[in-house]
């Protein structure tokens, strides 16, 4: 028995099937891609590096700032030891001037005493010039603030007594020692000494 192909076109197609049926598919593999990885590589360590660069040019600039400002303090700190010296200069010469209007204060106190002082001898000489009866001369005379000594001589022993009672009134006590009689070319006279203080003050002559 013999078969005839009516359709010789579908011959190769039957063959072209039967080639395709034995063709093995083979699993495709992709090939790493070089390039983009060595991108990365390269990336990573730049962007490491660069933080790391940022870091420390933040971290100079940190310490930059911080040394101005400990020489801005450093500068301040100066200024303030100059000012606190200035003070003591100051402190030194105020304590010097008050020693100086101390002194002075002192000088016019003391000037102020002298004048009182010297009111008062004058006050004592007038009074004990005015209390001398006549008769009388001195050959010393001592005055003090509230006392006064003298020697001197009388014609007689009547006018030392006079004299004495005279003193009482200016002096609370007199001290007196006794008369010696000493004789002249000419006259007789008594010698005597007194001693006074508790001076009574008042302005009689001031």
């Amino acid at each position: 028995m013999i078969k005839i192909n009516l359709h010789p076109k579908k011959k190769g197609v039957a063959k072209s099937s039967a080639k395709d049926f034995f063709k093995l598919e083979l699993p495709r593999f992709s090939t790493p891609d070089f390039k983009l990885k060595g991108s990365v590589y390269l990336l990573i360590p730049t962007v490491i590096l660069g933080l790391e660069a940022f870091y420390y040019l933040k971290l100079d600039l940190q310490i930059s700032k911080l040394s101005n400002e400990k020489k801005q303090v450093e500068i301040q700190i100066q200024r303030f030891k100059a000012i606190q010296q200035t003070i003591k200069n100051l402190e030194k010469q105020l304590a010097e001037q008050k020693k100086i209007k101390d002194r002075i204060q002192t000088q016019i106190l003391v000037y102020k005493n002298f004048a009182v002082e010297k009111k008062d001898v004058l006050n004592i000489l007038y009074q004990i010039s005015d209390s001398m009866p006549d008769g009388v001369w001195f050959v010393s005379l001592n005055i003090g603030k509230n006392n006064a000594d003298l020697k001197g001589y009388a014609l007689n022993p009547d006018i030392i007594t006079i004299f004495y009672k005279n003193l009482s009134k200016h002096f609370k006590n007199i001290n007196f020692n006794a008369t010696e009689r000493e004789k002249g070319k000419i006259i007789e006279f008594y010698r005597f000494e007194l001693k006074m203080n508790g001076w009574i003050k008042n302005n009689i002559g001031g």
